[in-house]
């Protein structure tokens, strides 16, 4: 009998800013109608597809609501050498980040009572292929991002005074660079309420606890070495988001004013993300409704970072457009996000987020 003998080899690996560097481009927007009015909610209300801004926003017109849709995003020209070493000092290889198919969320929906609406929703929230294109290597070679969830939305509606809703979720994250596979899964919870003094004016609040993972791969090559790496705490910040809508007595248009807090600076080398989401929403019919917007995606990363890095400033202003069409029990969502009109930084992105919703 041949013995087998087992060698095990220990690396240890920082990736701690992992999840919140790429965010920048990962993030895939989810939620067509927030999508098209500055990507605002924290104080509206609407169809399964808001509780991505705030669980508390689930307010369906009917019994039962099944909804679906799908994200693309163009590809940006990517270069940082803080964080890619090039292997040869004459001939760096080209970077960039592209779209990781599929980005959807799809859910379903239901009301309890008058009281009480509960769903369920499965979604690919960030994801991206970080790929180099060089004729130094025989082929291309790509790391590959994909942070997906499944969730249960459960939201309490007292008198349309209050609104009390939360989101439970069960994160799946994964990243491989250079062979060495990143994944983990973790349960989060994200809180919301959304108080109303009239029916006019809507008052939102949204908390995300932060919370760290540290894991552990193994890997075997061959028959008898086993490595294992030892990955640094990875980094999921706190989130708040705090919000006001306010909807004109007189004709059927709603504002939407939001601000987003993200505790990044928990993590080495950023800076806590603050950003501004603007948004109008104005009923042509009821059937067709049309919406504008814009916020800001502001450089997260510390002055030294960006001093270090050749790309420069990321911060982006995006401008939105967006639409929905109801067609019986049917409605069809289309919004457009650009920020190439406002932008300075050298990134600039285009989203195109389609979305289809059913209720009876």
């Amino acid at each position: 009998m041949n013995l087998i003998i087992l060698f095990l080899i220990s690396q240890y690996v920082s990736y701690s800013n992992i999840a919140p560097y790429w965010d920048f481009y990962s993030n895939n927007r989810i939620s067509s109608e927030a999508c098209g009015r500055g990507y605002t909610g924290i104080a509206s209300t609407g169809d399964l597809s808001s509780i991505l801004i705030n669980p508390a926003s689930l307010s369906l017109e009917n019994k039962t609501n099944y909804y679906s849709e799908y994200i693309f995003k163009n590809s940006v020209g990517w270069d940082n050498r803080i964080d890619f070493e090039p292997t040869q000092q004459e001939d760096d290889p080209d970077l960039y980040l592209q779209e990781l198919h599929p980005n959807f969320f799809a859910g379903h929906a239901f009301s309890i009572n008058d009281f009480i609406q509960i769903g369920a929703t499965y979604r690919v929230e960030n994801s991206c292929a970080i790929v180099r294109n060089s004729t130094y290597y025989a082929s291309n070679y790509a790391s590959n991002l994909k942070s997906s969830s499944f969730s249960v939305p459960v939201a309490f509606n007292y008198k349309n005074l209050l609104r009390i809703g939360i989101d439970i979720i069960y994160l799946s994250f994964y990243f491989e660079e250079s062979s060495v596979p990143l994944e983990f899964n973790t349960i989060r919870a994200k809180f919301g309420a959304i108080y109303s003094p009239d029916e006019k004016i809507f008052l939102g609040l949204t908390y995300l606890p932060g919370t760290k993972k540290t894991t552990v791969t193994y890997y075997t090559y061959g028959t008898g070495l086993v490595f294992s790496t030892v990955f640094e705490p990875i980094v999921l910040p706190l989130e708040i988001g705090a919000g006001i809508c306010y909807k004109l007595p007189s004709i059927p248009l709603s504002f939407s004013v939001d601000y987003n807090f993200c505790n990044t600076s928990e993590v080495e080398n950023f800076t806590d993300r603050h950003d501004i989401h603007l948004g109008l929403e104005y009923d042509i019919t009821d059937n067709l409704k049309l919406r504008t917007g814009a916020f800001t995606q502001i450089d997260y990363r510390s002055s030294e970072s960006q001093e270090d890095s050749e790309m420069g400033n990321f911060t982006q202003i995006f401008t939105t457009f967006g639409l929905s069409y109801k067609i019986g029990s049917l409605k069809l969502n289309l919004s457009f996000m650009d920020s190439h009109l406002f932008s300075d930084g050298s990134i600039k992105q285009t989203y195109v987020n389609t979305g289809i919703s059913y209720g009876f």
